[in-house]
């Protein structure tokens, strides 16, 4: 699979939830992405919204193992405004609470790595910008993946090198990320 196609986002665009750049499986099935790469643009601009998003230059997808999967393209989200709607017993968003649904999710690759599968090879190359998003919420970036929920090293013998067979293997992340915000980690 090889994606050439810029998609624009923006007020007058129909939102959901998760946008996948190339492969979108709804009931998270179990799936194989194999020799694939995004060279298209993804960019979300000028809309004001309140709905939960994630971000993924390939999919978004779970259960999902990847093998050479690439990521050349460009992700961009600026002049836009993000306000969740709060429920009466939210008191905090960000990543040591349950209501991680309240924030962006910005990644190169996947949202998430499920536990028990494996990128391997994988690689961004590309470039991913937030600029000037008015949000009240936690916006995560990431290049390759935001959360990963996978990889064996921990459960390695001590006495031998480790050498791990699942999780992320020989993926690299070379994106450009930039961001306006003076905060940030990692």
């Amino acid at each position: 699979i090889n994606n050439l196609i810029t998609k624009f986002y923006n007020q007058t665009s129909s939102l959901n939830n998760d946008y996948s750049g190339v492969f979108y499986a709804p009931l998270s099935t179990n799936s194989l992405l194999r020799y694939v790469e995004n060279k298209g643009n993804i960019v979300f601009s000028g809309f004001t919204t309140s709905t939960n998003f994630k971000v993924a230059g390939i999919t978004t997808a779970l259960n999902t193992n990847y093998l050479n999967v690439m990521m050349s393209g460009e992700i961009a989200l600026y002049n836009m405004m993000f306000n969740p709607t709060q429920t009466p017993t939210a008191v905090a968003y960000h990543a040591t609470t349950n209501q991680n649904d309240r924030n962006i999710w910005i990644s190169g690759i996947t949202t998430e790595l499920t536990s028990g599968y494996s990128m391997k090879n994988g690689m961004n190359d590309g470039a991913i910008y937030v600029a000037g998003v008015n949000a009240t919420q936690n916006i995560y970036v990431a290049g390759l993946v935001n959360y990963n929920k996978s990889g064996d090293l921990h459960h390695k013998d001590t006495q031998s090198l480790p050498k791990a067979t699942i999780g992320i293997i020989n993926s690299i992340n070379n994106a450009n990320i930039k961001s306006t915000y003076q905060t940030y980690s990692g």
